[in-house]
């Protein structure tokens, strides 16, 4: 086919439709691009800040689609990207002068995500000193010490908006440290992304969290661990309640109330907190003992979402959490005869929460064993 061949693919064992991502240098900004599917559909391609294109395609299940990128009529709409806000077909958010995210409407279902009057996607630094074992415990007082909220606002700039995403970079200052944040909305898409780096400096016994005020109430949020999760209080009622206040969980954090729900994915940070109505992340602590420079002056990089969603966590969660850590994997080929088709996939999963989480070659034999588990509490 003519343009320039990208295989694409899906390790994920559901159908799926997300981000094709080009590495920088192949396509040139200005210039208008579409990518042609096998089945002949056309999506825009947007050349991104980093030089890197970026197209929405659809791919089978663990197996890979081949598009072909060319030169072509590219539409303007798609994601509109101020410095006040952000905006799909789904989602508006709205900031503040300060850079807070002050509203997150979901315009599909006509609902506010975040509760009114809060700031969403909150830096909360707490005093963090534990009576034992400093760098391994965290005790339930350091709620109650909290040294600074939200940080200086140091810049906050556009830096793409078009049929693919938008971006908008947030730079701010907090305590001794500076965080940089780009905050990512796709078209077509419920899940909003902030790419985070922090320049963690010399801090001294604090413990950086990122908090979400939902407008979701429920007695109990679920966690996801490992082939599973478990539900967590949401007060503190019972003294066994507040040994719960920190939870270590894997991709992600949900609180749903029947008919709606939101979720708190992450790609690496896996402690967590719900009270209340509000999701928070645990991003970065420094302790001083044993090591006294553990993580100070260093920069730290991870992304982490939010995801509203109606239904309960069965609704798509934990596909997005998978989603998130495992982006599509694309190389640029050549154009050849070969004996693969354009498009392939090599298993589909039926089943919504029946999730295939490994594949190895056996070791005795020559087969091949498949690990899946079910996601959901159904029979599978």
């Amino acid at each position: 086919g003519a343009g320039i061949p990208v295989v694409a693919v899906n390790t994920l064992s559901w159908n799926r439709r997300d981000v094709v991502t080009i590495g920088g240098g192949r396509l040139k900004k200005g210039i208008g691009y579409v990518a042609k599917s096998p089945e002949g559909r056309l999506a825009p391609v947007q050349v991104g800040h980093d030089g890197k294109a970026r197209f929405v395609g659809e791919l089978p299940s663990v197996g890979y689609s081949v598009f072909h990128v060319a030169e072509g009529d590219v539409p303007k709409a798609g994601v509109c990207s101020t410095t006040r806000l952000m905006e799909n077909a789904l989602l508006r958010i709205s900031f503040d002068a300060r850079g807070r995210i002050r509203r997150v409407f979901d315009k599909e279902n006509h609902r506010d995500v975040l509760t009114a009057g809060a700031v969403g996607n909150q830096f909360v630094l707490t005093e963090d000193k534990p009576t034992r074992w400093d760098a391994w415990d965290v005790d339930v007082f350091h709620f109650d010490k909290i040294l600074e909220k939200d940080g200086q606002l140091l810049s906050i700039r556009v830096l793409e908006q078009g049929p693919v995403r938008g971006v908008v970079r947030i730079k701010r200052r907090l305590s001794v440290s500076t965080i940089t944040q780009d905050v990512i909305l796709t078209a077509g898409s419920r899940r909003v992304d902030f790419e985070t780096t922090v320049e963690w400096g010399a801090e001294d016994h604090v413990f950086l969290k990122v908090a979400f005020p939902v407008n979701v109430r429920a007695e109990k949020a679920r966690y996801e661990i490992q082939f599973g999760n478990v539900e967590r209080p949401t007060h503190w009622n019972r003294p066994q309640d507040l040994g719960m206040f920190e939870v270590p969980a894997q991709r992600w954090v949900d609180l749903s109330e029947g008919d709606y729900g939101v979720a708190l994915l992450n790609n690496g940070k896996y402690g967590h907190s719900t009270r209340g109505h509000v999701l928070e992340l645990s991003l970065l602590r420094a302790p001083k003992h044993p090591d006294p420079n553990a993580d100070v002056n260093q920069t730290h990089r991870f992304t982490y979402s939010i995801l509203p969603h109606t239904g309960s966590y069965a609704n798509g969660v934990v596909r997005a959490g998978y989603e998130l850590n495992i982006p599509i994997e694309t190389a640029i080929a050549r154009a050849g005869k070969g004996p693969l088709p354009a498009s392939s996939t090599w298993m589909g999963v039926s089943i919504p929460g029946i999730i295939l989480e490994a594949v190895k070659k056996a070791e005795d034999d020559s087969g091949i064993i498949f690990r899946f588990y079910e996601a959901h509490g159904c029979r599978g």
